[in-house]
């Protein structure tokens, strides 16, 4: 869906209606920015905002930053590692853009395409196993293109040692 299309118009109001509620479904989340992106192939939405509860009832202040305990004042109560307070709040918000989106008699393909994050470590462990697979079929061709070569002058290391 390119942003210059009709679709990427279509994509641009769909989010704009989605942002409308997300202070008043999150009033524990502090919307401080919200920028929607078109300059790229599909137009997206970021949303940054501090989570924060009130009427703490632990050490320090009556208001403090944790997104955990903001989640929670959400109604979103933690299970397994699968189940978090952060993965129940991200499913309840995909199933409001759902509905923002099938109120325009839109269906969603969901696709799975969601990749895992990476940690900076195996990041770099996968990007150097890609450069050492490269690197190792160069050294194949190169050896290839070498054999064949001596083969093809008739000068290899083994024939000139015979004489």
């Amino acid at each position: 869906m390119g942003v210059l299309t009709e679709n990427g118009a279509l994509a641009k109001e769909l989010l704009d209606e989605y942002m409308q509620g997300f202070q008043e479904r999150n009033p524990t989340l502090r919307v401080f920015g919200a920028l929607l992106h078109m300059d790229e192939a599909t137009p997206h939405l970021h949303i940054d905002f501090v989570p924060y509860v009130s009427g703490w009832k632990g050490k320090g202040l009556d208001t403090k930053v944790s997104l955990k305990q903001a989640l929670k004042a959400l109604g979103f109560a933690g299970g397994s590692k699968r189940e978090s307070e952060l993965n129940q709040w991200i499913n309840a918000e995909k199933e409001q853009l759902a509905a923002v989106i099938e109120r325009h008699g839109i269906e969603w393909e969901q696709k799975g395409t969601h990749e895992e994050h990476l940690s900076v470590l195996d990041f770099k462990k996968q990007e150097r196993s890609k450069e050492v697979a490269a690197l190792e079929a160069a050294k194949q061709e190169c050896q290839t293109d070498l054999t064949r070569d001596a083969g093809a002058t008739g000068n290899s290391a083994d024939s000139r040692r015979s004489r």
